[in-house]
């Protein structure tokens, strides 16, 4: 497979293929900042256009059947306010037409940010922290799932949930991220 990474080369992979529309570097690098951690949100339709853009032209999750977004530890959420993996992917799926769900992933442990962790560490605060909500596995069986992030540096987070949905029988996981933070070889 050409442009995997190195560390993707070694760990598992649970997801069938992973973009990023941009690079996280210079102005946009600021941008998805502000929409971050800033609550920024009205940067989520143009965020959301560009995503579509780069999904029609590359032909990502020509097959999906539903859209999920990553979700976030209730006591992150309340302190931010906003989940941007959940807007970003709101936003996409009425742009697509396809189905959204925010309510079948949740996460159960609040865990330390990723961004403030070395790379060696994340795979490892992020292990068995998220779980199917309430009588939502079958939501997925047999469906092709289009996987939102904001932001992908390790794929640590998106392969943690693409593991817990792959074992509950999903069928393809495509992942689409607004930018990757790490530069391949």
């Amino acid at each position: 497979m050409q442009n995997m990474c190195p560390d993707c080369k070694k760990e598992g992979l649970y997801f069938d293929r992973a973009l990023s529309v941009f690079h996280y570097d210079g102005i946009l690098k600021e941008l998805i900042h502000d929409f971050k951690y800033k609550k920024a949100t009205s940067l989520a339709a143009e965020f959301a256009d560009l995503t579509v853009d780069f999904i029609k032209e590359y032909g990502v999750g020509k097959d999906t059947n539903i859209i999920l977004s990553i979700p976030m530890h209730p006591r992150r959420l309340f302190k931010r306010e906003v989940n941007t993996s959940d807007i970003l992917a709101k936003n996409i799926a009425k742009r697509l037409g396809l189905k959204y769900s925010a309510k079948v992933l949740k996460k159960i442990k609040n865990t330390p940010p990723q961004s403030k962790l070395p790379r060696s560490e994340r795979i490892n605060n992020i292990k068995y922290s998220f779980s199917f909500r309430k009588n939502k596995e079958a939501e997925i069986k047999n469906k092709n799932i289009l996987l939102v992030d904001d932001l992908l540096t390790t794929g640590s987070t998106v392969n943690e949930c693409a593991r817990l949905l792959k074992g509950a029988s999903s069928g393809r996981i495509e992942v689409i991220t607004l930018a990757r933070g790490d530069r391949l070889p």
